[in-house]
């Protein structure tokens, strides 16, 4: 029979799951189910040319609006549920975590302005370049610290196997395919209306930072054990071993490492059972000095 310990965690990692996926297609949702009242609210208008621009105005405006509500719901989330209490170095330097309503303003721009007839000139596509830009910089500048990082791992051997390399590879790959091609809808909206089972796949309807971050997360994640380190305190007259793990990041983890103390004193030990430590033996005076050292604290006695 399952734990009732390991119940609850597929129980919770279903329900994250599914809430994922709801905060996915949400704003598509919204957008099939809405359309039809929006348009009746434009009935009043006389003229075809009054209709249709009533129409993709309140729809744009409609849309940017429910793409703001479901980016801070989705913010919130992943705030709340993914590492809130997270010592991890590399997570708190770079969480990954952006709120994303400023993708929506370049896109907003553009529609209104086609809605009034302005048709897509050089000034246009300029000025919503560069809010697309200004909107996308986090991002960009995520993917090459990301970058930057795993190319430090791999020169440091942090992946135990190709498996590994080749999975954070193409997470690296769809992330920066992400920005991409949504940096190109967003710009300059080159791409044809997608739709799949009826959801339409195209800006803002997809709530796409979402795969940026579980990208980001993914890739963070590294973490390899570094060799074992044994202080020996010399005025408690104890050894403490440190297990480390290493964040791709480049430092010893907090969240991962910990630190126990070894059953044997020094005053006892002889130099037989030193070098059956495993680990080498780095002498320090006292727990103060040693606590400036260790990136966790020290945990209970171990054999």
């Amino acid at each position: 029979m399952p734990s009732y310990s390991k119940i609850r965690r597929t129980f919770r990692w279903l329900s994250l799951t599914l809430l994922c996926i709801v905060l996915f297609i949400s704003t598509g949702l919204v957008n099939v189910c809405s359309e039809q009242q929006i348009r009746n609210s434009c009935l009043s208008l006389n003229s075809t040319n009054s209709y249709e621009e009533c129409f993709y105005q309140r729809q744009s405006i409609f849309l940017f609006m429910v793409f703001c509500l479901v980016r801070l719901i989705t913010y919130k989330c992943e705030m709340l549920f993914t590492n809130r209490n997270s010592k991890c170095i590399a997570k708190k330097k770079l969480s990954g975590h952006h709120i994303g309503i400023p993708l929506g303003v370049p896109h907003l721009v553009r529609q209104m302005l086609w809605s009034v007839g302005i048709q897509q000139t050089s000034l246009v596509l300029i000025c919503t370049f560069v809010l697309a830009s200004l909107a996308f910089y986090p991002y960009a500048k995520d993917f090459c610290c990301l970058c930057r990082l795993v190319a430090y791992a791999v020169q440091r051997r942090f992946f135990k196997g190709n498996q590994d390399l080749i999975l954070t590879c193409t997470a690296l790959y769809i992330y920066m395919s992400v920005v991409l091609v949504e940096f190109l809808d967003i710009s300059a909206g080159i791409y044809c209306p997608q739709f799949l089972f009826g959801l339409p796949l195209i800006f803002p309807n997809i709530n796409f930072p979402m795969i940026l971050y579980v990208g980001h997360s993914f890739v963070i994640r590294i973490h390899k054990k570094m060799p074992l380190i044994i202080y020996e305190v010399v005025e408690e007259d104890c050894f403490v071993q440190l297990h480390r793990m290493r964040c791709i990041h480049q430092k010893d983890c907090p969240e991962f490492s910990y630190a126990t103390r070894l059953s044997i004193k020094p005053s006892v030990a002889t130099t037989k059972h030193r070098r059956a430590m495993d680990g080498r033996i780095v002498q320090v005076r006292n727990l103060q000095e040693l606590n400036t050292i260790l990136p966790c604290a020290v945990g209970g006695n171990r054999s």
